[in-house]
């Protein structure tokens, strides 16, 4: 009778791969088993890993959480509101155009740049050099009046409001200079009824 011989699990291709490697790791020299394939291959697989998961981490801290990126779009959100309650509206531009004042000529100093001219135009309501001026011709105080039509004369050209900037610079050439004996009164009352009127026309715009 032949003898048995003991059962023997045939082994996979892979794990006789391995083992074969095995095999031939114990064979080489400790110092030259970084240069093995296998570990050559384990370095590179590591790396490739580390520089995975350190680009997924910062796409995390960028992204952020469902909740912050929540916040990050309603920011974005409020952003894009803003810019549009700061561009001019075709309605306000219009009737800008429609009372003399030099709109494309001044976007073209602002550098086409609507957001920035309604900051300056809006900016302008504040602007005290008018009340200053209209208190200096009532105190018959000249001098003031002159340094104060002199400023709004710059701010309205700045801002291309051209019937404010007209009789305010026809009241600086009337004022520059002049003793109080030398201002003709009468012009200067004129200019003033002039500015008073373009002034209040684009105030009441402007508010509006």
């Amino acid at each position: 009778m032949a003898e048995q011989q003991p059962f023997q699990a045939e082994l996979p291709a892979a794990d006789a791969d391995r083992e074969k490697i095995g095999r031939e790791i114990q064979e080489i020299p400790v110092m030259s088993l970084a240069m093995h394939p296998i570990f050559r291959y384990n370095k590179i697989t590591t790396r490739w890993q580390r520089i995975g998961r350190l680009q997924r981490q910062e796409k995390r801290r960028f992204c952020g959480t469902g909740m912050e990126r929540g916040e990050l779009r309603r920011c974005r959100k409020e952003i894009k509101n803003r810019k549009e309650r700061c561009t001019m509206d075709e309605l306000l531009k219009q009737k800008l155009i429609e009372n003399g004042a030099d709109v494309e000529g001044t976007l073209h100093r602002f550098m086409g740049n609507e957001a920035l001219f309604l900051k300056f135009l809006l900016k302008f309501k504040d602007d005290q050099n008018y009340a200053g001026l209209t208190e200096s011709l009532d105190q018959g105080n000249y001098e003031e009046a002159f340094k104060y039509a002199h400023t709004l004369k710059g701010v309205s050209a700045n801002l291309g409001l051209d019937p404010v900037c007209g009789p305010v610079s026809a009241l600086t050439e009337l004022l520059r200079g002049k003793a109080p004996s030398e201002v003709d009164t009468d012009q200067v009352a004129a200019q003033r009824a002039a500015l008073e009127d373009a002034y209040g026309l684009f105030m009441g715009l402007i508010g509006n």
